[in-house]
């Protein structure tokens, strides 16, 4: 079982670094030969899907950025991967939060799984009703959610 936990943070760590990595224009094998010395190697198939994933995600950002956020999500815009949920899309967002006492404002990548594709205002719309006031701290106010990408779930219909 510590295997197990050892790997998955190794791959979360690696993943983390991988998009810091593809900014600087590196490719695949150049990413994995800065992984290495850092101990954050894993499946030489499982990192080159990491980063594909995530290749994927930062040519579309400006896609996605340029969105009508009224407009239905177009299926161009989305990145096939095989996450593990049992959900069709996996939506990342940046979230913006305001401390109602101090009034910091400080900025959080959020995520969230849902089965119907929908336009960008409706799926932040869901978010902060549905799943972000649950989650965060009582005195903590959103001032705003920004859908950066989305994911769909590789084999699965639209």
């Amino acid at each position: 079982m510590a295997a197990g936990f050892l790997a998955g943070s190794i791959r979360a760590v690696a993943r983390a670094a991988i998009p810091g990595f593809l900014k600087q224009g590196l490719s695949a094998n150049a990413i994995i030969r800065q992984l290495v010395p850092m101990g954050l190697t894993y499946r030489r198939v499982a990192m080159l899907a990491d980063i594909r994933q995530f290749s994927g995600l930062a040519k579309l950002e400006g896609a996605v950025r340029r969105l009508d956020p009224a407009q239905l999500f177009p299926r161009y815009t989305m990145v096939e991967t095989d996450f593990r949920s049992a959900r069709r899309y996996l939506v990342r967002a940046r979230m913006v939060i305001e401390d109602a006492e101090t009034l910091e404002r400080s900025e959080r990548w959020v995520s969230f799984y849902t089965n119907k594709r929908m336009s960008k205002d409706q799926w932040t719309e869901a978010f902060v009703a549905g799943y972000a006031h649950a989650r965060y701290a009582e005195g903590e106010s959103i001032l705003s959610v920004t859908i950066a990408s989305v994911e769909h779930k590789k084999g699965w219909s639209y």
